[in-house]
């Protein structure tokens, strides 16, 4: 419409438009706008996520290449049973998400309806003691040794097939020598052998062995956020294994080499706390939050921005305006980010005289040089003029016209006052 009080959406994920700005703040950027929801429709319309997938379509950026190739890796791997699948990828970085996509993807080309109910089993193997890691895994006779159960136990692997489960094996990298021998087993042969029994199978209700029997009804995935590689090339990680392994890999890219996805991150985080918690919660209109998020390299991934954003919800849940802040510590953190990435600029001032031979936009500037840089050096415009840059300044120094220099500043919480402090009024 054409009232500057109406609010337009935009963009905030692949499939839904979750952020708010003010149309009469838009300026120039209005038919961006405009064509970024079409696009969003048209990403909806084409199915580019699948709805039984829709769960994770936070995961996947619509500009994101590197997460729209992940999802064309879950839908060609999945019907393929019998291939195990290795993911990559650093701590946090939302592995185990990939393997649940890999797990609903091949659940729907499933026919057999006992078959759409199979289970996702997780199971950590850096969790588990080394001693009982085995007897975890692979299960034991009864009476097999002292302080054990007397009837026996079923391990994971056994379990996972009688529930036609999918079974992620997480940190993989960690599994002693032992371990390795029996799990390439598995995959070569689909068999498992428990404590105390001297040739494969399954353990009975009464701990007795089953022999013969075969994992005919489970799903491998594994994980680990070491260099398996660098693991075989130190003889600590069975170079026959890991060429199993390998057959078909995903590798998940940290948050830092996929930073655009932390706005959407963020919402469905929002969205989550909101929900669990039956509250109304929201983030503040500005862009300023957002790209101080973005500004930071969340070395947890995805895990650490989960739980930043769930204590910034906690501390902010009784502000009467509903708008979550950053919590004091939250906020040292990543402004400390900030300024520590300012001290390796040499200096701001040579950067900025340099400007006029050469004038860039801010937005490419915060692309080549980060936003920290772009915003100190829009803040050095305000402190040159002592003013808001009329159109000349504003073209001369940073090839933007005066609105638009305002606009981007002003989506970032920065104005005259804020930079040049109180202005006092004329009389």
């Amino acid at each position: 419409t054409k009232h500057g009080s109406v609010k337009t959406e935009y963009i905030a994920s692949a499939l839904y438009l979750e952020k708010y700005m003010e149309k009469d703040k838009l300026t120039e950027d209005s038919d961006l706008l405009l064509q970024i929801w079409e696009r969003s429709q048209d990403i909806r319309t084409i199915g580019l996520i699948p709805s039984h997938l829709r769960k994770y379509e936070f995961l996947f950026h619509p500009d994101s290449v590197q997460m729209r190739a992940i999802l064309d890796k879950i839908r060609k791997v999945a019907r393929f049973e019998d291939i195990p699948v290795l993911v990559l990828g650093e701590t946090g970085s939302g592995k185990e998400l990939i393997a649940k996509g890999i797990w609903e993807e091949m659940k729907l080309s499933q026919n057999d309806a006992a078959k759409g109910m199979a289970l996702f089993t997780p199971f950590n193997i850096a969790s588990i003691q080394k001693d009982l890691l085995h007897s975890q895994l692979f299960g034991y006779l009864r009476n097999t040794y002292t302080g054990a159960n007397p009837k026996g136990c079923k391990g994971i692997l056994q379990t996972a097939n009688e529930d036609n489960a999918t079974l992620f094996l997480d940190e993989i990298g960690d599994a002693t020598p032992d371990i390795q021998i029996a799990l390439l087993r598995v995959l070569q042969e689909k068999e498992i052998l428990p404590i105390g029994a001297t040739k494969p199978g399954f353990v009975s209700s009464e701990g007795k062995l089953i022999a013969g029997k075969i994992l005919s009804n489970l799903r491998l995935i594994f994980a680990t956020h070491g260099n398996l590689e660098e693991k075989v090339k130190a003889g600590t990680f069975r170079e026959d294994l890991y060429y199993r392994l390998t057959e078909f890999s995903i590798h998940v890219p940290s948050l830092r080499e996929r930073k655009k996805d932390i706005r959407i991150l963020a919402e469905h985080f929002l969205q989550e706390f909101n929900k669990r918690y039956d509250m109304g919660l929201d983030y503040p209109d500005s862009l300023h939050f957002m790209s101080t998020l973005e500004s930071y390299d969340w070395p947890g991934n995805v895990r650490e921005l989960e739980h930043d954003l769930k204590r910034c919800f906690i501390e902010s849940s009784e502000n009467k305006d509903g708008i979550i802040e950053f919590a004091d510590d939250i906020r040292e953190k990543l402004t400390g980010q900030k300024q520590h990435g300012l001290k390796n600029i040499e200096n701001l001032n040579i950067i900025f005289n340099d400007l006029p031979n050469n004038p860039m936009t801010l937005p490419e500037i915060s692309k080549q040089r980060g936003e920290p840089i772009a915003i100190e050096l829009g803040k050095m415009l305000i402190t040159k003029k002592g003013r808001l840059p009329g159109e000349k300044d504003s073209m001369k120094y940073f090839a933007m016209k005066s609105g638009t220099f305002r606009h981007w500043m002003y989506q970032r919480e920065i104005t005259k006052e804020s930079v040049l402090g109180p202005i006092k009024k004329k009389r």
